[in-house]
């Protein structure tokens, strides 16, 4: 069950690492919709810490924008194999082992997973939508420069180019 938890934090940490990438993208974050799927994804990712504050994740690696329904989807899989053992526990059909958790605890544990099952499910349905907008519109997410730095690369600043005091 621990190695369920692991494995999930590492998911957890490798889609914080594209919700972060993606929320530096100017382009995005001018976009009403792009900007709501990015916040709402930062709230899924955060709202995973209910278990897996209990572990240390593993080491992550990079994943494009376009491997956010794999991660999902891998999540959705990792949470349901969760649920399952804790509604176990619960029946008292295995032993309670889940950090030392109350049965009240792993109540309340259970029901933020169906939460973040359902979360999942609303997440992956508008990551479709999400995909659909960065192709038609063409916007370059970019892993390590924003759009903005790109574009402006080593211009002079405003006053210099005002005052014409820009050395060449």
């Amino acid at each position: 069950m621990e190695e369920t938890v692991i494995k999930l934090a590492t998911s957890q940490k490798n889609l914080a690492n594209i919700q972060k990438r993606l929320s530096q993208n100017t382009k995005l974050m001018a976009q009403e919709n792009t900007q709501t799927f990015i916040f709402d994804l930062r709230d899924y990712v955060d709202g995973l810490a209910i278990v897996t504050d209990y572990v240390s994740a593993e080491e992550t690696q990079k994943f494009a924008v376009e491997d956010i329904a794999t991660l999902l989807g891998e999540q959705n899989r990792l949470i349901h194999h969760l649920v399952e053992e804790i509604q176990k526990m619960i029946a008292g059909t295995v032993p309670v082992n889940f950090f030392k958790q109350e049965e009240g605890e792993l109540r309340r544990t259970l029901g933020s997973l169906q939460g973040l099952i359902e979360l999942n499910g609303f997440i992956l349905q508008d990551n479709r939508e999400f995909q659909r907008t960065i192709q038609d519109k063409k916007i370059s997410v970019s892993d390590s420069v924003t759009e903005r730095e790109t574009k402006e690369g080593n211009k002079p600043g405003f006053l210099k180019r005002l005052f014409g005091k820009n050395k060449k």
